[in-house]
C-alpha cells in the first residue's frame, strides 16, 4: 500500500507537532519552572538579606541597650541579700532586722526562720519576728525596715492592741523576706 504525498505530509507534520510538544514539556516547561523557583529563592534571600542589614545597622544601638540594662541589673542586684546560701541570707537579714529594732526601741521577743520560695532566678529567704511595743516605735521599725539599703519586704502583718479603742502597747508578729540569687539558677 503506497501512501500518497498529501498523506505524507500530515504523517510529517503529526510527528512535527508531537516532537514540539515533547520538546515543550520535557525541556522548555521545566526549564521555566526551575528558572521561577530560583527567582523566588533570589528573592527570599533578598529579604532575609535586607533583614539581617537593619540589624547589623542597629547593632550599635542594641549593644548600648543591652551594656545599660546590665548596668541597671548589677544596681538592682546589689539590694539582693548576701550569701549565696539561704542560711547565709537568712543571717543577713536577722541582723538587718535586729538592727532596724535598736534603731526603733522596739523588742523582738522572738525569730524564726522560715523555708525560702523559689521565684525563678530568685529566692526569698523569710525570717518571723516577734515584737512587742508601742505604736509609735512599731510605725518607726515599719520605716527602717522600708528604708534598708536591702530590697525588704513584709510578707505577712499580725498585730494586736492592748486596748481595743486607744492601744499603748501592741504585740505582733511579722514575716519579712529579703530576696538571694536562686543557687540553682547560676
Amino acid at each position: 500500500m503506497a501512501i500518497n504525498k498529501r498523506d505524507r505530509t500530515a504523517i510529517k507534520l503529526g510527528v512535527a507537532v508531537v516532537a514540539a510538544l515533547l520538546l515543550y514539556l520535557l525541556a522548555v516547561e521545566p526549564w521555566v519552572e526551575r528558572q521561577q523557583r530560583v527567582r523566588d529563592q533570589f528573592e527570599a534571600k533578598t529579604i532575609l538579606l535586607q533583614k539581617y542589614r537593619s540589624v547589623l545597622s542597629q547593632r550599635e544601638t542594641l549593644e548600648e541597650e543591652l551594656e545599660l540594662l546590665k548596668g541597671t541589673l548589677d544596681n538592682l542586684e546589689g539590694k539582693l541579700l548576701g550569701g549565696k546560701k539561704p542560711p547565709l541570707a537568712a543571717a543577713e537579714l536577722q541582723k538587718i532586722l535586729k538592727s532596724a529594732a535598736e534603731q526603733a526601741g522596739v523588742k523582738i521577743v522572738s525569730e524564726r526562720i522560715l523555708d525560702p520560695v523559689v521565684r525563678g532566678h530568685y529566692m526569698e529567704v523569710p525570717v518571723e519576728i516577734n515584737i512587742k511595743c508601742n505604736v509609735t516605735k512599731f510605725a518607726l521599725l515599719l520605716f527602717e525596715i522600708e528604708k534598708s539599703p536591702k530590697y525588704l519586704s513584709v510578707k505577712e502583718m499580725n498585730v494586736r492592741g492592748d486596748h481595743r479603742l486607744n492601744p499603748k502597747e501592741v504585740s505582733g508578729k511579722l514575716v519579712i523576706t529579703g530576696l538571694i540569687r536562686n543557687p540553682e539558677s547560676i
